[in-house]
């Protein structure tokens, strides 16, 4: 299953994608640009891996994640890893 921070959180969260495979409890989380700076809050550059409580309490219980297309999801992964070679 494959999601995106919404559109009027970006300036907050920045934009970020994940990939969540309910079967093994993974979540990759690909961070395309950062949102605000804060103390605290990683919003750098990169792909990670992320827990499963942290995606559902920070990003899809509060309504910041929303469904987003594989394909979506792909581009994004290959920007990022293009910039990290």
């Amino acid at each position: 299953m494959f999601y995106k921070i919404s559109p009027e959180r970006q300036k907050y969260l920045g934009v970020r994608f994940f990939k969540w495979n309910p079967n093994t409890k993974e979540i990759i989380q690909v961070c395309v640009a950062a949102g605000d700076l804060k103390r605290g809050k990683g919003s750098n550059f990169g792909i990670y891996t992320i827990g499963q409580t942290t995606f559902f309490s920070n990003y899809l219980a509060m309504g910041y994640a929303i469904p987003c297309k594989d394909s979506i999801y792909d581009e994004a992964f290959k920007k990022v890893l293009s910039f990290l070679k």
